[in-house]
């Protein structure tokens, strides 16, 4: 819950600077963490955002962090591509790579889930669900139920 709350405030910081300072800003997913990148145009590289205290992160232990894009079906799990690659973007025309951030802790027995939807716009909505094995409740409606609603 911590780890989902400093991204979405550091997200929506990160979406005012993208815009104000006409940079592009990426996130990295790492093992227990993540990492704020900028894009220097004179280059075409990226490099960490070291330089701005408010987007160092601690590692959080235990932290499983995982992307995927909107229009993806599986999530990609941590970064682990050689380099600097960002998994999505803020870019300084005020859009964003739309897609959902997911939380997963090792050592929470509830199995809570946290996660952060991030939409075109660069606003990063909380949502929280519980992990289940088991198969989704079947409506207790039947198709041929005259109660079923049409």
């Amino acid at each position: 819950l911590r780890a989902r709350e400093q991204m979405q405030g550091q997200l929506a910081l990160a979406r005012v600077i993208a815009e104000r300072d006409q940079l592009e800003i990426g996130v990295r997913l790492l093992p227990g963490s993540w990492q704020f990148l900028r894009f220097r145009s004179a280059d075409r590289q990226w490099e960490i955002m070291a330089d701005e205290s408010a987007f160092k992160v601690k590692p959080y232990d235990g932290l499983a962090l995982s992307w995927q894009d909107a229009d993806a079906k599986a999530a990609a799990v941590s970064n682990e591509r050689k380099g600097l690659i960002p998994d999505f973007m803020l870019m300084s025309s005020g859009e964003a790579t739309p897609g959902i951030i997911r939380f997963d802790a090792a050592n929470d027995a509830r199995g809570l889930q946290e996660s952060l939807t991030l939409t075109d716009i660069g606003d990063a909505v909380a949502t929280e669900s519980l992990k289940s094995d088991a198969a989704e409740p079947v409506s207790s409606y039947a198709t041929d139920d005259a109660r079923a609603p049409r």
